[in-house]
């Protein structure tokens, strides 16, 4: 998404990219945040425009990103995005 984002719209200087979670027992529920990436700079575009398929990892440890756990459920609902 960041590649394909950046790929795009050359211009933008921020991707955030939220994942959310909506239970399948209850359609009538809201989405809720349970993943947060970010992608902010100059050099963290030309890593993402240079980007391999090979380098995900790495790709992701230059971002900022935001989750929690729980043992239960997996991804817990983050409180504030």
């Amino acid at each position: 998404m960041l590649w394909a984002t950046w790929t795009h719209i050359p211009l933008l200087d921020v991707i955030t990219l939220k994942v959310l979670r909506r239970p399948l027992s209850a359609p009538g529920a809201t989405d809720e945040p349970i993943l947060l990436v970010r992608a902010t700079g100059e050099a963290a575009k030309e890593r993402v425009l240079r980007w391999s398929k090979t380098s995900a990892v790495a790709l992701l440890q230059q971002c900022e990103i935001h989750y929690e756990l729980d043992p239960r459920l997996g991804l817990r609902a983050l409180q504030e995005v």
